[in-house]
């Protein structure tokens, strides 16, 4: 017998093998190699898209996720059918520990279970609404559920939703799910759950395809697949309200193709949405994949120029959107990858005031992980800043911006690290409406969510809570409805 084992105490969630393809027989006959877990907390099998040895003799596993560091034992028999060495190795699976920790997460909501791989999730919640005229007001309840993108055995996308059956108690049926006919297996899909004349549209976009798919929903509350759009590699969605109450415009980003608006077509009287219709190009050229709307106002990051370009709606002399603004961002030369950006753009009379967060990693869980934030103040017009947080445990996902988290005006941005069970929150400690001139990256605090969180998506959620975020883990099939503690 001769094996060899990668690691003897790989981190919680993290790959492990054991190889014993070395062993060999005198008489060279063929061996029989095999491993078997024979105590501790239970192992799982490794994906194949994982960066794994394989062949006859290697046997990979995956470490658990762990409270405390656990040691696990294995025993390695080696046969050449007539005598049988064996042997028993241990493995400690070690509980990852970082800090200084923050205590942001409250109460559990919600939680889906059961899923295929979901991406990009999001619940919604609002409270009792009316329409209609004063004298003839009816009153309906614009029910609680989740809507998100998931992917399947077959590779092909789902979108998937749900309402309450009473939204009182909280109670949930079955998530219901409309199949897109595009496979999305090599795709990248996001989702963007839009607020649109007191009902919630989702645009799902899918990369390798070329796609955009367009949901609406029946006054029965029947949602259904309303839209396609052939789009040239769309990688950013957003919308925005034009120059009426009653006008909407979807935007979007292509890698490549510049940035484009969809025009919304009438809506109907109380249900669903108008049809959208390719319209204006706000930009020919450049790569958009990150992209915020407010107001009247589109800014995008075009990382074709390592500009935050803005436009904004004008009634004279064009009725139509103009860019007003070229912010230039000088981004550091780097070997690491860039995975994520997020913008977020104020226009205040004559201000333009900007905070922008580039995350980079090299893609290891044991690695170089850097967040680059940069801002030219609150309100705009001062030098533009910098600050870079770094650290070496948990590979990141994604940056997303977190607006309010206390009902007030404290902010942050959230980092998630999919292979360590921790979100890692850098508050704004700065006053957006006082003297300070600048937001206040200064901490770098890791929360507990647990492994393989894969996406954190903020928002309002009237019948739980004043505000919550919305937690997917696409590895362990689940979405999490959290409630979110006022900070001091």
């Amino acid at each position: 017998m001769n094996y060899t084992i990668s690691s003897a105490s790989p981190d919680e969630g993290q790959p492990f093998w054991i190889d014993a393809s070395g062993s060999t027989d005198a008489d060279g006959d063929a061996l029989t190699i095999s491993v078997r877990q024979i105590s501790g907390p239970p192992t799982s099998e490794v994906p194949i898209y994982e960066s794994v040895p394989a062949g006859e003799g290697i046997f990979a596993f995956r470490a658990p996720e762990v409270g405390a560091s656990a040691v696990l034992e294995f025993e390695i028999a080696v046969s050449d059918g007539e005598v049988e060495s064996t042997d028993i190795v241990a493995v400690t699976a070690t509980n990852i520990v970082l800090g200084p920790e923050a205590d942001i997460l409250g109460t559990i909501h919600r939680t889906f279970e059961a899923l295929l791989m979901p991406l990009d999730a999001g619940v919604y919640s609002n409270d009792l609404i009316s329409y209609g005229t004063p004298d003839s007001a009816v009153q309906q309840d614009l029910k609680t559920g989740i809507l998100g993108v998931m992917d399947s055995e077959d590779g092909n996308g789902r979108v998937l939703f749900r309402y309450p059956s009473d939204n009182q108690i909280q109670e949930f049926g079955e998530i219901d799910k409309i199949r897109l006919p595009h496979s999305s297996g090599e795709s990248q899909a996001s989702l963007t759950t839009v607020f649109v004349d007191l009902f919630y549209s989702p645009i799902v976009w899918m990369e390798a395809a070329n796609k955009l798919y367009v949901m609406s929903r029946y006054a029965s509350d029947q949602m259904y697949l309303a839209q396609e759009h052939d789009v040239e590699a769309p990688c950013a969605v957003s919308h925005i309200q034009g120059e009426s109450s009653t006008k909407y415009y979807m935007v979007v980003g292509k890698r490549g193709g510049g940035l484009q608006l969809f025009p919304q077509m009438p809506m109907g009287v109380f249900f669903g949405v108008g049809e959208y219709e390719p319209g204006a190009m706000l930009a020919d050229t450049g790569s958009f994949c990150s992209i915020y709307t407010t107001n009247l106002e589109v800014a995008a990051y075009d990382s074709e120029r390592s500009e935050i370009r803005v436009w904004t709606y004008r009634k004279a002399p064009t009725f139509a959107f103009t860019e007003v603004a070229s912010l230039p961002i000088e981004l550091p030369e780097t070997d690491l990858e860039l995975v994520d950006v997020e913008i977020r753009y104020s226009y205040i009379g004559l201000d333009q005031g900007f905070i922008a967060a580039f995350l980079f990693s090299d893609g290891e869980h044991d690695g170089q992980h850097e967040l680059h934030v940069f801002s030219n103040g609150y309100r705009g017009g001062e030098p533009t800043q910098s600050k870079v947080f770094t650290w070496d445990k948990g590979r990141p996902v994604e940056v997303e911006y977190i607006p309010y988290m206390d009902g007030t005006d404290r902010e942050g941005l959230a980092v998630v690290l999919e292979t360590a069970p921790y979100m890692i929150w850098i508050p704004d400690n700065g006053t957006r409406y006082s003297t300070d001139l600048y937001p206040e990256f200064e901490e770098l605090f890791y929360v507990p969510t647990g492994l393989w969180l894969s996406s954190v998506r903020e928002g309002p959620a009237g019948s739980f809570g004043k505000y919550s975020l919305t937690l997917t883990y696409n590895k362990l099939g689940k979405v999490v409805l959290r409630g979110v503690i006022n900070l001091p």
